[in-house]
C-alpha cells in the first residue's frame, strides 16, 4: 500500500519539476551593450540597455551622464532595430556578442558598434580585504 502512494508522489513531483513557475515566465531578461556611435567622423562612447518582458523589448541609451528611452525596440537573434527620439533610427546586425549597424533619419547619419557585456559564469561573491 505504501509503495503505490510513494510512486504516485514521485511521479507527481517529477512532472511538476519541468514546469516553469509563474515568476520565471514573467521575469524580464536584460542585456547590456557597450561601444561607440560614429557621427561626423567622431566616435562617442555609448551604453545600451535592452530588456525583454514577455515578448516585447524596451531599452535605454546612455551617453556620458545622459540617458534616453528608446522607441520601437526589436531584437532578434540576427538583428536589432530601435529609434532614438530626435537622433534617428538604429538598424543593425547581431553576431554572438557583437552588434553593429547604421544610424539614419537624422541630420547626421552614422553608425554604431557595440559588444554585449557577459556576466562571468562563476563570479566570486566573496571579496576580501587585507591588512
Amino acid at each position: 500500500m505504501k509503495r503505490p502512494i510513494m510512486m504516485g508522489l514521485l511521479i507527481s513531483m517529477t512532472a511538476c519539476a519541468g514546469l516553469p513557475s509563474r515568476a520565471e515566465e514573467t521575469a524580464a531578461r536584460a542585456e547590456r551593450w557597450q561601444g561607440f556611435m560614429l557621427r561626423n567622423g567622431l566616435g562617442v562612447p555609448i551604453e545600451l540597455t535592452l530588456a525583454q518582458a514577455d515578448r516585447s523589448w524596451s531599452g535605454q541609451l546612455r551617453v556620458a551622464n545622459s540617458s534616453v528611452l528608446l522607441e520601437h525596440v526589436r531584437l532578434t537573434a540576427l538583428g536589432v532595430h530601435f529609434e532614438l527620439p530626435g537622433e534617428g533610427t538604429f538598424d543593425g546586425t547581431v553576431a554572438g556578442d557583437s552588434m553593429a549597424g547604421s544610424v539614419s533619419g537624422s541630420a547626421s547619419p552614422g553608425g554604431f558598434a557595440l559588444t554585449r557585456e557577459v556576466e562571468p559564469m562563476f563570479a566570486d561573491p566573496i571579496t576580501s580585504s587585507g591588512p
